[in-house]
């Protein structure tokens, strides 16, 4: 057991590795944003890798913080995340994709990929951590969210956003019918690369700054 153990935790630091030491062009994100903004001045950014990481190395405030410690209610973080898949242009097959996923699965994904030896994408981290990262605990233990079977998997039991859900979310962003709240900046990084139209941002805001990896656009 113990030799598992470490085996276990040998593979998992060698896999994941890459997600969470910083790279140069983090560091310059970071250390930039440090220098150039003001103190709690609210940056924008689908990645919740990065949500986690300017909350905590630069002095800004982000725009979806975590919902375990911010004490946004559930419909203010719903506005949340739907704008900010408007603001990056994220289709609607991009969004159901997130909601449709069960965090069960994803995390049973993530366990075998670090047995197998297997490296656990970015992209994979931020399909299992956007079921975690943004809500209260109080959306864990209510209506919207709730232990149920597997539909394709009837013998499995996992976490899921129920149908209700789902399409609260959708006819929100459908109907436009959501808050929006103040921001300042808008990051584009690899993970916005990946899964957004970044040309209306690149086309309508003003660029600060820029590096191989990240770019920067305020407000004007």
């Amino acid at each position: 057991f113990v030799v598992y153990g470490i085996g276990y935790s040998t593979s998992a630091a060698i896999n994941t590795g890459d997600i969470y030491v910083f790279d140069k062009d983090e560091l310059q994100l970071y250390d930039w944003l440090n220098k150039n903004t003001e103190k709690d001045s609210v940056v924008l950014t689908l990645s919740i890798d990065q949500n986690i990481k300017v909350s905590s190395y630069a002095h800004n405030n982000v725009y979806l913080p975590g919902g375990l410690f911010s004490g946004l209610t559930t419909e203010e973080i719903v506005d949340r995340i739907i704008f900010l898949y408007d603001v990056y242009n994220v289709s609607d097959d991009g969004l159901q994709e997130k909601l449709n996923v069960p965090n069960d699965a994803v995390r049973k994904q993530y366990i075998d990929q670090l047995y197998k030896g297997e490296r656990f994408s970015l992209y994979d981290f931020e399909k299992y951590y956007f079921i975690v990262y943004p809500f209260s605990v109080q959306f864990f233990y209510g209506h919207w969210y709730y232990q149920q079977q597997n539909p394709d998997n009837p013998g499995a039991m996992g976490y899921y956003f129920p149908v209700e859900f789902r399409e609260y979310v959708m006819n929100k962003r459908h109907n436009k019918s959501y808050e929006i709240y103040e921001y300042d900046y808008i990051l584009i990084g690899p993970y916005e690369k990946q899964i957004a139209d970044t040309a209306m941002i690149e086309n309508k805001f003003e660029s600060i700054f820029s590096n191989n990896g990240f770019r920067i656009f305020k407000l004007t």
